[in-house]
């Protein structure tokens, strides 16, 4: 066991202005909460890429994902990287009707894995790690949102619900093993954001974000009892208002220690800092 055990929690879409305006208290009383700059070189701000950077110190040119889910169909997936461009987005929906009448490229779509990255993670560099539904690296739970979603908004969230008890359940079970590194992902805020606050339901949201902040005091309380030096919350964007848009550039971390001094980090930077924290550059991966 590393003499210094990192645990990340990464709660995704949760928004830096929005934590404060709220009042949210556990994320934000740590040694530091700040935000962090959460740019690629893209011209959209997309979940996959972003954690996928996260894990690498790298950006998609090296690591090699791009858009929401990758197409079956490599020819697809080759295709599909002009998805950093706006013109080309701006075409999604014509697009994918072309690709249903040719049926050598109607083949689908799946979420992105670590065969997928072409850089390696920090779980291949941490000496024993535990990697919890990351997005872009593994998927722990065999889940479809968006089929409840398209017939009953309570289906969908009685099914996020259960994914996030999962691994909130997940998430504890690891802690108290010996692992050097734990880092676990949730996705609620960000669904929830997408599915209330575009139809102008705040309410929603600001339940769920004491929700997740109560999580995160739980969870701080685990890994004092559990030997953790280092605990870290983070994001990987935040979301405005409907009138504004999609994800934007409030990312926050929130760590009970002081990482990067004065500095602004990128979010390629936490992944040389975990490493440095743990001390560990061998594998023995648990996922």
């Amino acid at each position: 066991m590393s003499s210094n055990r990192v645990l990340v929690v990464s709660f995704d879409g949760m928004d830096y202005k929005l934590i404060q305006k709220l009042g949210v208290k556990s994320l934000t009383d740590m040694e530091k909460f700040e935000s962090y700059n959460n740019s690629t070189g893209m011209t959209t701000i997309i979940t996959n890429e972003l954690w996928a950077s996260f894990i690498t110190g790298k950006t998609w040119r090296e690591h090699g994902i791009i858009s929401k889910n990758r197409p079956e169909s490599e020819l697809l997936f080759k295709v599909e990287k002009l998805n950093r461009f706006w013109w080309w987005r701006k075409f999604q929906g014509i697009r994918h009707k072309i690709y249903g009448w040719i049926p050598f490229l109607s083949s689908g779509n799946r979420k992105y894995t670590r065969q997928d990255l072409k850089s390696r993670t920090m779980f291949e560099q941490v000496h024993s790690s535990k990697a919890i539904d990351v997005r872009s690296y593994n998927v722990g739970y065999n889940y479809d949102l968006m089929t409840p979603l398209e017939f009953d908004l309570s289906l969908a969230v009685e099914e996020l619900d259960r994914l996030t008890n999962w691994k909130k359940q997940e998430l504890f079970d690891s802690m108290g093993k010996d692992h050097d590194l734990v880092m676990a992902h949730f996705h609620k805020p960000d669904h929830i954001h997408h599915w209330f606050w575009e139809v102008g339901k705040m309410d929603k949201v600001e339940e769920t974000y004491h929700e997740m902040d109560e999580m995160a005091a739980e969870i701080k309380e685990k890994a004092e009892k559990e030997g953790f030096d280092t605990v870290l919350f983070v994001s990987d964007h935040g979301l405005p208002d409907v009138e504004n848009g999609g994800h934007n550039e409030n990312a926050f971390y929130s760590c009970n220690k002081e990482l990067f001094g004065d500095k602004t980090p990128h979010i390629t930077d936490f992944h040389d800092k975990i490493l440095e924290l743990t001390g560990s550059e061998t594998s023995d991966i648990d996922v």
